[in-house]
């Protein structure tokens, strides 16, 4: 994954040899990508330190691209109805987590409604429940996700949590917790973490 302040780019390994190669130049960009899509494409990704070398790589489909990518969360539950995955929370997808978050909350769903609907337990309230854990699990990464797709500038503390996690163990596995979507966000602020930042 490249930060690039403010354009990103990132590499995916899929199944069978697969990677996807994405990248989300600023708004600003738009006009040279209008210009010549696959030009701008190779460029940028070209210029990327340590960057995927695509002269020698096989594209297996034409370049896919979306000017407006809203990150939307709703309630994930009401009474009688319940939703999972996009549905309830689409993200910005530069972090890969859509469909992860699909399979985390079809699982909550299930554990929490699962006794009601065997056994003709409050359904209702088996929904609220779900709703919460959705909330409280998924929010706050969410709303991290959704600031740095704003196109804002990468600030100091962000600059140098990036710059220690590629060093420090410490750093990088609970930069590794939050970006999994393991732990919250709230990880970063354990002092062991920051007391590492700070050093």
């Amino acid at each position: 994954m490249w930060l690039l302040d403010p354009d990103c780019a990132y590499t995916f390994p899929m199944e069978d040899d697969l990677t996807v190669v994405l990248v989300a130049p600023h708004r600003e960009r738009l006009p040279e990508f209008r210009a010549d899509l696959e030009g701008a494409f190779h460029r940028m990704v070209n210029a990327l330190p340590d960057g995927p070398e695509l002269d020698t790589a096989t594209q297996e489909s034409k370049l896919l691209g979306k000017l407006e990518l809203p990150n939307v969360f709703r309630p994930a539950a009401r009474p009688g109805i319940a939703f999972v995955g996009d549905a309830a929370l689409a993200a910005d997808p530069l972090w890969g987590v859509g469909c992860g978050w699909a399979f985390q909350s079809a699982d909550w769903l299930v554990e929490e409604t699962a006794d009601a609907l065997d056994g003709g337990g409050d359904l209702d309230a088996a929904l609220e429940r779900y709703r919460r854990v959705h909330r409280r699990r998924l929010l706050p990464h969410y709303l991290m996700i959704s600031d740095i797709a704003s196109g804002r500038p990468i600030n100091p503390i962000e600059r140098r949590l990036y710059s220690v996690a590629a060093r420090d163990p410490v750093v990088l596995r609970a930069f590794e917790d939050v970006g999994s979507r393991r732990r919250s966000p709230a990880r970063m602020l354990d002092p062991r973490v920051l007391a590492r930042l700070a050093r």
